[in-house]
């Protein structure tokens, strides 16, 4: 969806390719902060109160613990993959991408850090990257893929974190 915009803007204002890139990178940094989402990612993150997060509002549904490790843990292979860290990838893919246990505050104001360290990594990445490089380790998927796989999964998943916060009995 997001390259179908992209592709629009390009076609109907005939941009020169410089200015595409440009102007993508724009629209990738936008939406790793939430952009048109009416959700700033780095904001939700900072306020998800460690008092619910390993609350579970229903029988199999997944706690806000639970669904933020995941991100993270997708999150770092994402990054590794943009980097080009083969190696690592390969290492970490067979980790498990949910806790075995729940959180304590601790640990998830560690982890809420590194999410947000993660989102700041990209956001450099995005100015460097060369979009159309293929990643051998992943089936040789190019890096604007694995950037619009990252940005729909921390959607995705941080729209679940803010329905079951929502959920939650308030205090």
């Amino acid at each position: 969806m997001v390259l179908l915009v992209i592709f629009i803007i390009v076609v109907s204002s005939k941009m020169t390719s410089e200015e595409f890139l440009k102007e993508f990178r724009l629209h990738l940094k936008d939406g790793l902060i939430g952009g048109d989402t009416h959700l700033n990612t780095k904001e939700a993150i900072e306020k998800l109160p460690f008092s619910i997060v390993n609350q579970c509002i229903a029988p199999n549904v997944s706690t806000i613990w639970e669904i933020f490790y995941h991100m993270i843990f997708w999150q770092k292979l994402l990054i590794m993959l943009l980097l080009d860290d083969d190696t690592s990838f390969k290492e970490n893919i067979e980790l498990k991408s949910f806790p075995e246990n729940d959180s304590d505050e601790k640990t998830f104001n560690t982890h809420k850090k590194q999410f947000l360290a993660g989102l700041e990594t990209v956001a450099k990445l995005i100015d460097t990257l060369d979009f159309s490089h293929p990643t051998p380790s992943w089936s040789n998927v190019q890096k604007y893929k694995i950037m619009q796989i990252l940005l729909q999964h921390n959607s995705y998943h941080l729209g679940q974190l803010i329905l079951i916060q929502k959920s939650l009995p308030s205090e």
